[in-house]
């Protein structure tokens, strides 16, 4: 069983969330060969049926998780825990904060919570994703996911805090909610092997924010002595000023070499006294919504399975439903402009973009088994990530199939894909990843490069 911390934090304040329960989710290294997944979790009092007793007003909740190694199928954790939340009204919503802390070893894992009323208000909630954990990369430094925060306490030394880590206390925004009643942001990140590819010198750590409209509304950078310990940054942004409305926080570490990490995470702002006057711009909806609007309903399909890519289940769920055309434009017109500050390979990516390498992949990737380039695995590739820095190929081996091996220096501090064309058609599959979230198998990538 693999070792694990959970605890609880309480605290009132304006709730944003209509929700049962928030969560959200960081993973940090704690050597070369293992690292730890943080879930970050709260429970809304309001939205739970309230029991009362001569002791007060409680809402009981259950939350309940399990972690499977997706490939072995295998149980790494299953449990559930009860607790109880004082419900005063005259001091505000209250609200329930926990954090678990799972040491996990390189794999790709199925996690799923369930967050239980057990007075029967709001029921049950159930989140699924997957996490991918890669080994540490040994040749160059590297930066773990972001942690948002809605505060953090500088040289604590509570160590007994389920919150501490390096003389920290990092209180968790498992909503990823700022707003007039939260306006400051923190983050927490932590750096590892900075001494390698720094030749000694600084390295520049760089803070960017931007908005829905792909623009930088802050941004910030400084000097890393690569040498120092503990190598952990943490930033503040004051939320005030910026209207509301969906934010990427892009953080990344560079040597001026060549070299650069980058992380991003997707943070949302409500400021309902700030005008936005970006809405004015013609951009907004004047360009997207008519391009869609003379669109019949074969092109309508046309574009949203080219952008299925980015669409979430539900999304790809909801698009099914649809059968009026302007129904149809319109949700074509809201998912790419949610899409306007989408992060994939390093870069905001807009709808033009987009299709452009949709485009180039349906000219490159084509074959006589599949004459859509862009629907096979080297396009979806190139379509979600962009053009690779380098591609080896190994076409005329002969003791492995043709194979291709494409690399992203500056994706997670640098991935791999492996594609192998498994039956001779010169349709090139994917068989082995170390980008998050993609297939992950040692053993193909064993038996087909070191072949």
């Amino acid at each position: 069983m693999r070792n694990f911390i959970i605890l609880f934090f309480l605290f009132s304040g304006v709730i944003l969330s209509q929700r049962l329960m928030d969560f959200d989710y960081a993973r940090f290294y704690a050597d070369d060969t293992s690292g730890y997944l943080e879930i970050y979790y709260t429970f809304y009092t309001q939205e739970m049926g309230i029991r009362s007793s001569e002791g007060g007003d409680f809402a009981d909740g259950e939350l309940g998780v399990q972690i499977t190694e997706k490939f072995s199928n295998a149980e790494v954790y299953k449990n559930n825990w009860e607790f109880s939340i004082t419900s005063e009204p005259e001091n505000g919503n209250k609200s329930q904060t926990g954090l678990l802390r799972f040491s996990l070893k390189p794999s790709v894992y199925k996690i799923e919570l369930v967050a239980r009323d057990k007075n029967g208000k709001a029921k049950e909630e159930k989140e699924k994703f997957e996490v991918q954990f890669n080994r540490l990369p040994e040749e160059v430094f590297y930066m773990s996911d972001i942690e948002i925060a809605s505060a953090i306490k500088m040289n604590s030394n509570d160590r007994e805090s389920i919150f501490y880590k390096n003389s920290l206390e990092v209180i968790p925004q498992s909503s990823l909610v700022f707003g007039k009643e939260s306006p400051v942001m923190f983050y927490y990140t932590e750096l590892y092997n900075t001494l390698r590819n720094s030749q000694g010198k600084p390295l520049v750590f760089e803070e960017k924010f931007y908005n829905s409209l792909e623009e930088v509304v802050y941004k910030k950078e400084k000097k890393v002595n690569p040498s120092e310990l503990p190598k952990v940054e943490i930033g503040v942004i004051n939320l005030k000023k910026f209207v509301s409305g969906s934010y990427n926080l892009v953080l990344s570490l560079s040597n001026g070499a060549g070299t650069t990490v980058m992380q991003g995470k997707k943070v949302f702002i409500y400021n309902p006294d700030m005008i936005d006057s970006t809405s004015f711009k013609s951009i907004d909806k004047g360009v997207l919504a008519s391009a869609f609007a003379v669109l019949n309903d074969d092109e309508l399909q046309d574009i949203f399975k080219k952008s299925e890519y980015l669409a979430t289940m539900q999304e790809a769920k909801n698009w099914e439903k649809l059968s009026d055309i302007e129904t149809k434009r319109e949700f074509l017109f809201e998912f790419w402009k949610e899409r306007r500050n989408v992060f994939t390979d390093g870069k905001i990516v807009s709808m033009d973009s987009y299709f452009k390498r949709v485009e180039l992949a349906d000219k490159q990737f084509s074959s006589i088994s599949r004459p859509d380039g862009w629907k096979t695995d080297r396009g979806r590739v190139f379509i979600v990530y962009g053009k690779p820095d380098e591609v080896k190929k190994y076409h005329n081996r002969l003791e492995t199939k043709p194979y291709e091996v494409w690399i992203y220096n500056n994706l997670e501090g640098g991935v791999l894909f492996l594609f192998s064309d498994l039956y001779g058609f010169s349709e090139f599959k994917l068989i082995h990843s170390t980008k998050t979230g993609e297939i992950h198998d040692e053993a193909s990538y064993e038996a087909t490069v070191r072949n």
